[in-house]
């Protein structure tokens, strides 16, 4: 046990270590957090030392423990560890409620686990006077502050400890302990690394997205979480795998920033949970067809031997319309043989047939000759030659220049 020099109690209890960070502290204001007591004397609270003194915080309580006929003893609720692998440094602030008859007043202290087996005892033989009747004999130099370390090989595997303080003493008549101040810290458990190279798998859909990250070392899974832009509402949570480091996001909104945050896990006992790595995704703008371009007209007034103007109803959502005007022309032929290719004509037949530009018009001759004029007229209005499709033969026509 350390003993650390008192500054009677004028700045609030500092941590022991610079990482150090408070798992169980009592203050005993009156609002204990259900202690037991078992002294069968005078425990009750008690102001007017500690509020007496001039260095002392004003209004400061503490809890009297033992009276002159009866040892006192306090029992803490329990309380979680940190990590196992980190000694637990137990701060007390305590003194002699009165020092007459020539006896030493003090605490010890006894540190249980679950099963209430004893891990730790240590005590203080003598402490400070402090009460109303002898303040102003307390030395310049006096300790208040009892410093008690617990070695990490010392604590439970598992499960929670308490702590049970009580009052000692060297003569019968002083047994009085003052106890203002309970502060119990450890080290924590280091963090695990935040998982690296967050970052989008494939394309963002308008709906759908997918990321992936890096394997964090000494993680039990991950702890996946999809956010407004501004992280403030959560839309889903849900838990990974170690060796599955992706996530996939469905039923989204088109054309909306989200926020990913991803958390490596620990197992608490070597490692806690890593920092969140995030990454801003936005999916995609919605699709959308255009609509036909319909009611095509021709201005007739507007016809010349070189041009026209035609309009049309668009897409408001197109930004160029491609047009394409081609010359219409009519194929006429004549046959004196009944069967063109799979149709069968009677002599002298016509037929009528139109065809574009990209078009072209075939038939085969399947028995004897195939004969005819085609009326197919060039732009002067001559006809063109006749033509002859033999048996087997096939007569092409198109596609048009």
């Amino acid at each position: 046990m350390k003993r650390l020099p008192s500054l009677l109690l004028a700045a609030t209890l500092a941590a022991t270590s610079a990482h150090a960070v408070s798992i169980f502290h009592e203050s005993f204001d009156g609002n204990d957090q259900n202690w037991s007591y078992t002294s069968s004397a005078d425990r009750s609270y008690d102001n007017t030392g500690w509020a007496e003194a001039d260095t002392v915080k004003p209004g400061y309580k503490g809890v009297k423990l033992g009276s002159t006929s009866a040892t006192g003893t306090i029992t803490s609720p329990s309380f979680a560890l940190n990590n196992r692998s980190k000694s637990v440094v137990i701060t007390i602030v305590a003194a002699a409620y009165t020092h007459s008859g020539g006896g030493k007043e003090g605490i010890a202290l006894a540190v249980y686990d679950d099963s209430n087996t004893s891990i730790f005892t240590d005590s203080v033989e003598e402490l400070t006077q402090f009460s109303s009747t002898v303040k102003d004999e307390i030395p310049a130099n006096a300790t208040f502050t009892q410093t008690f370390t617990i070695p990490a090989a010392s604590l439970p595997a598992t499960g929670n400890i308490h702590l049970s303080i009580t009052s000692t003493y060297t003569v019968s008549g002083q047994r009085r302990a003052l106890i203002g101040d309970v502060l119990v810290e450890q080290d924590p458990l280091p963090a695990l690394s935040a998982p690296d190279n967050l970052d989008v798998d494939g394309d963002v859909g308008t709906t759908e997205f997918t990321v992936t990250w890096n394997a964090v070392t000494d993680a039990t899974g991950y702890r996946v979480t999809l956010s407004d832009e501004n992280g403030s509402n959560e839309i889903t949570s849900f838990e990974t795998y170690l060796g599955d480091e992706t996530a996939t996001f469905i039923g989204l909104s088109a054309s909306t920033t989200y926020l990913v945050s991803v958390v490596a896990k620990g197992d608490g006992t070597t490692f806690v949970d890593s920092p969140a790595a995030t990454r801003f995704v936005t999916t995609a703008d919605p699709a959308f067809s255009l609509t036909t371009p319909y009611y095509l007209t021709v201005d007739s007034a507007s016809i010349t031997p070189v041009s026209f103007t035609a309009s049309w109803t668009g897409d408001a959502n197109a930004e160029e319309y491609e047009v394409e005007a081609y010359e219409k022309r009519t194929i006429t032929l004549d046959f004196n043989q009944e069967t063109l290719g799979s149709q069968s004509w009677v002599a002298n037949k016509s037929g009528s047939i139109e065809i574009s530009p990209t078009k072209s018009i075939t038939w085969t001759a399947s028995t004897g000759r195939v004969y005819g004029t085609d009326s197919l007229e060039s732009p002067d209005g001559v006809p063109n030659p006749a033509l002859t499709v033999k048996s087997g033969e096939t007569l092409t026509i198109g596609p048009l220049d």
